[in-house]
């Protein structure tokens, strides 16, 4: 959820309060409510997949850690 507020691209549901439906219902008013910045929203979401979680990036991060490993 960190990333979903930090990037803001999309919801985030209060799983403390132990009413699923109550809060799932209420993010997604909330989403509804932002439909014209889903497009946005969007592309955030993409720019966030290629700066932490595209292979090029998982494939440095995976060298970087086989690197440390192996010293």
């Amino acid at each position: 959820d960190s990333y979903v507020t930090d990037y803001d691209i999309g919801e985030v549901l209060n799983i403390e309060n132990n009413d699923f439906e109550y809060e799932f219902n209420l993010a997604l008013d909330r989403l509804i409510a932002r439909k014209s910045d889903w497009k946005n929203m969007s592309e955030r979401g993409y720019q966030l997949y290629v700066k932490e979680f595209s292979w090029n990036e998982m494939q440095q991060r995976l060298w970087n850690l086989y690197k440390e490993l192996t010293e």
